[in-house]
């Protein structure tokens, strides 16, 4: 299972957990949702919104709109990850 963040460049917020994700040391597939309308279609079904940045694991996702989210969203999804890795 691969954790994908949704995102768009030059964001604050998204290179924010970027660097979280690195320092957790967590691998993750960026997903651009400025490159067309597949992108935020995803993030949409997924989300039921278009902001980003979005941490999704499978069906599972976080919001990472400010620091705490984005603290919350890596921890969770590294617990998910684990567990996923465990069975």
């Amino acid at each position: 299972m691969d954790i994908e963040l949704f995102l768009v460049p030059n964001c604050g917020r998204c290179r924010y957990l970027k660097e979280l994700l690195q320092e957790a040391g967590l691998s993750y597939k960026p997903v651009d949702v400025s490159t067309g309308l597949g992108p935020l279609r995803r993030l949409r079904r997924l989300s039921g919104e278009a902001n980003v940045p979005v941490l999704a694991v499978g069906s599972k996702w976080w919001p990472a709109l400010d620091p705490v989210q984005a603290r919350r969203a890596v921890r969770e999804a590294a617990g998910l990850i684990r567990a996923v890795n465990k069975t």
